[in-house]
């Protein structure tokens, strides 16, 4: 597992609405990768040398993908992404939220996992 805390970086960030960068000068990345038509959210908290993320992120890209949902990877080497992990109290990586709730933390769910994660969550916010 890989501490979240103290690092640096340059924020990113394109969903289709908005597309910029901090003013910060380092060289870490926050991007959104897929945009989905449900307003639902599968985020990833990384850092670059974190074994475990890769896979993590693969599988989240894949069902976010499948289910039409926005997927997120959050790197913690930025000031943004630090303060997001802050706020979701994400000590180790990979951690995945969806929406606002943290499902994993230092862990890689399994497809399957996720994806029923995600569809209980999008049948709760249909009702």
């Amino acid at each position: 597992m890989q501490s979240a805390l103290g690092l640096r970086g340059k924020f990113y960030y394109r969903d289709g609405n908005y597309e910029g960068e901090t003013g910060c000068g380092s060289e870490g990345e926050l991007a959104v990768t897929t945009g989905g038509s449900k307003e639902l959210t599968v985020k990833v908290f990384t850092l670059k040398n974190c074994p475990r993320c890769p896979n993590a992120k693969r599988i989240a890209q894949k069902v976010a993908e499948k289910l039409g949902v926005e997927y997120v990877e959050v790197d913690l080497e930025t000031p943004e992404g630090q303060i997001e992990g802050l706020m979701n109290q994400v000590m180790s990586t990979p951690s995945i939220a969806i929406g606002e709730d943290v499902i994993a933390r230092g862990r890689v769910l399994s497809e399957l996992e996720l994806e029923n994660e995600v569809k209980s969550r999008l049948e709760a916010s249909d009702s």
